[in-house]
C-alpha cells in the first residue's frame, strides 16, 4: 500500500478544521493521493470494520 494509502483525517470541531485541510491542500502531492486522505481511506476502513 502506498503512504497515501495510509492516511485519515479526523476533523474535530475545535476550530482547527481549517488549517488541516489548508496543510493538506498545500502538500505536493497528486490529485488522487489528496482525495485518498479526504475521502478513499476511510471508506475503505469503514467497509472492511462493517465486514469483520
Amino acid at each position: 500500500m502506498d503512504e497515501a494509502g495510509r492516511v485519515v483525517v479526523v476533523v474535530d470541531f475545535s476550530g482547527r478544521s481549517r488549517e488541516i485541510i489548508a496543510a493538506i491542500d498545500s502538500l505536493d502531492i497528486p490529485e488522487a493521493d489528496r482525495r485518498k486522505i479526504y475521502e478513499k481511506n476511510i471508506r475503505r476502513l469503514a467497509r472492511q470494520r462493517l465486514r469483520g
